[in-house]
């Protein structure tokens, strides 16, 4: 189906050409009988349209609705729409005969329909059949839609030759882009469709949600609908009005008035900014431990000792576990105890504490010390840390070099994921939508398990490593060999990459 072509004929290679040329600089309208034979047509009324080739511009202010109509009259628009759910509005010049019809915005249906998509998400729908001796002459309407947003320099009608490159020209910003469409025209030219959403796609959210997507007229100032009135009573009423206020000195305050109601609303806050304010204030507010973090708690863990209590009444260590601090700058740690002998007693154990040091006991034989040590901490300055390339080669290098002396791990090494940090919020409390300009740093997790012993040749990986917690078990049994050790350990830590 091709709403711009009669099905009986081809359309010529001038028509697709002046067509175009009109697309990009003026609103292309779709009507009912441009369905016709498709099982569309029903969804469009006589008197409505839908609308191509708006110009979107941004809207970032504190009343969206008024930030809308003050861009549509900026931009000296005839008409606007504007959707709850948009941070944008599109606005358009349209001839008198076409402000007869009831329109209604394609790009706005389709910005709705892929609300939930990641990254920008292009949408081809083919609107002629094109000239035979030239498949590229297809006229076909090319729009792109990102975080509820039409991009601007989109919704237009174009040829289907320029299309791949107009793709390329998006995925040139290093922004991931997700093609929709249903045009087999395209695939001859080289443009390959992601996933299938057509005019049936597009159709069902136009009915769901209709209010959202309609073409408002773009008053300028509070008079205009006196247009309508007889002249007789327009220059009546506006003598009226004067001679009142020149006798009530009322002038000053009724300009005041006017200027606040026709005012356009400043824009105060930039999308783009509030996420790199956001980005700085949770970078600021992370510490990483410090290199050598982990081989000086390794140290300062062997006062810890394997039996405490006096003989035939001793407790044997089960395990340690240490969690970093970076706040307090300094290491949690626990060791847990069991009584090895019938005749160890809470006292003992408690008289074996060092100083400093929490004891805490659960009946009858478990009892446990809480105590910390010292932690030296850095700030997280990314251009001081590898890429994510240079990680997956020279810090899975350094794990792979260690793997002979330690114990399998399931995931030795995670995914890169991006950093969390706190949605950014306008001043009116709103949350400010993701935007595309802003990368944020990534972060992986790295797991070494196997004998104590293994910390002390950990220089290449603890370089770039911001530990996180230790844990060691402690079983006498153990015949020690190449991947075990009667002192065993878990040790958890945090990679970052640059953006």
């Amino acid at each position: 189906m091709w709403p711009f072509a009669d099905k009986r004929r081809k359309t010529t290679l001038a028509e697709v050409q002046h067509v175009a040329l009109g697309g990009r600089n003026a609103v292309q309208i779709l009507r009912a009988d441009h369905f016709a034979g498709s099982g569309l047509a029903h969804h469009l009324a006589a008197s409505h349209g839908l609308a191509m080739g708006l110009n979107w511009y941004p809207i970032v202010a504190v009343d969206y609705v008024k930030a809308a109509l003050a861009r549509a009259v900026t931009a000296k628009a005839s008409h606007y729409v504007h959707s709850p759910q948009l941070a944008f509005v599109g606005t358009a010049k349209l001839k008198r005969a076409d402000s007869k019809f009831k329109l209604f915005s394609l790009a706005s249906i389709f910005a709705r329909t892929v609300a939930q998509e990641a990254g920008v998400s292009v949408m081809v729908l083919q609107l002629s059949e094109g000239d035979e001796r030239d498949n590229g002459s297809a006229l076909v309407w090319f729009c792109a839609a990102a975080n509820r947003s039409v991009r601007q320099a989109t919704d237009i009608v174009l040829p289907a030759a320029d299309v791949k490159q107009a793709i390329e020209d998006l995925s040139s910003a290093s922004v991931p882009v997700k093609v929709w469409g249903e045009a087999s025209a395209l695939r001859e030219l080289g443009v390959e469709i992601d996933d299938a959403i057509g005019w049936q796609q597009l159709f069902t959210e136009f009915s769901h949600n209709t209010s959202f997507h309609i073409l408002k007229p773009a008053q300028q100032n509070p008079l205009a609908k006196l247009k309508s009135l007889p002249k007789g009573f327009v220059w009546l009423g506006i003598a009226a009005i004067v001679v009142l206020l020149w006798k009530s000195a009322l002038g000053p305050l009724a300009n005041r008035v006017y200027a606040r109601l026709t005012s356009v609303p400043q824009i105060i806050e930039q999308p783009v900014q509030l996420w790199e304010d956001a980005l700085q204030l949770a970078m600021s507010q992370t510490q990483l431990t410090a290199p050598s973090a982990l081989s000086r708690l390794v140290d300062n863990i062997s006062i810890v000792d394997s039996v405490v209590g006096e003989q035939g009444a001793r407790w044997q260590l089960k395990s340690v576990q240490c969690d970093a601090n970076t706040v307090q700058k300094r290491w949690q740690c626990k060791a847990a105890y069991e009584g090895l002998d019938k005749a160890a007693t809470n006292a003992g154990f408690q008289a074996a504490a060092k100083s400093g040091w929490d004891v805490e006991f659960q009946p009858l034989k478990k009892a446990s010390y809480t105590f910390h040590f010292a932690l030296a901490v850095r700030p997280l300055v990314l251009k001081e840390h590898r890429s994510r390339t240079e990680h997956l080669l020279s810090t899975a290098t350094s794990l792979q070099r260690l793997q002979p002396v330690l114990k399998d791990s399931p995931r030795a090494m995670s995914d890169f994921a991006p950093i969390k940090m706190q949605n950014p919020s306008f001043a009116n409390g709103q949350p400010v939508p993701p935007v595309v300009d802003v990368t944020l740093p990534l972060t992986a997790q790295i797991q070494v398990t196997g004998p104590l012993r293994t910390a002390v040749i950990m220089d290449d990986l603890d370089k770039h490593v911001s530990w996180r917690s230790l844990r060691i078990s402690f079983d006498p049994s153990t015949k020690p060999d190449r991947t075990s050790s009667a002192l065993n350990m878990e040790v958890i830590g945090e990679i970052y990459a640059k953006s």
